[in-house]
């Protein structure tokens, strides 16, 4: 072989050696820009997502700024579970209020989830008890009435009375 050959033999061949590192090189690189591209791809969706949460966020909380009075008007129907007392103290008072005997029971059997459930016993005139049950569907509760059962009864030989038995059931918190 002759050095000119030789010399372009080499030559050539250094010349793909180092063409081949370039592709390699360039591959390499290429291969990482594209896992750049997708991942700012990814952080960019991410962002976009996060931008709508946070929109969401906001307007959950104007939305309940606006309402947060319609929200404690709602709550103040609500019986409070562990402190029913104001509640039962507003019934009886009622009674008395309009000229009739109280009895009121709590009935353990007839509670739901998120309630409070009594069974009431209401004593006097016709017009008293009906006052009564007038006056108790205007409180500011969430009470449900059930089984009602108006009656006369006769009291100690005297005029007739009236009887009223219903089950009164509360919303509580």
């Amino acid at each position: 072989m002759t050095p000119l050959l030789q010399k372009f033999s080499v030559t050539l061949t250094a010349a793909l050696a180092a063409l081949a590192i370039f592709i390699l090189v360039y591959a390499i690189l290429l291969n990482g820009v594209r896992n750049g591209e997708r991942a700012t791809r990814d952080v960019e969706e991410k962002i976009a997502s996060l931008k709508q949460e946070e929109q969401s966020a906001r307007a959950a909380g104007t939305l309940l700024q606006e309402r947060r009075a319609d929200l404690a008007r709602i709550t103040a129907f609500l019986v409070p579970k562990d402190n029913p007392v104001v509640f039962i103290e507003t019934i009886e008072d009622l009674a008395k209020t309009t000229g009739n005997r109280l009895e009121l029971t709590l009935n353990e059997g007839g509670r739901r989830e998120q309630e409070l459930a009594f069974i009431a016993l209401v004593e006097g005139t016709e017009t008293s008890v009906t006052r009564y049950l007038r006056l108790l569907e205007l409180l500011p509760y969430a009470i449900t009435l059930d089984t009602v059962r108006f009656e006369r009864v006769a009291r100690d030989g005297e005029n007739s009375g009236n009887r009223l038995t219903f089950g009164l059931r509360v919303r509580t918190q």
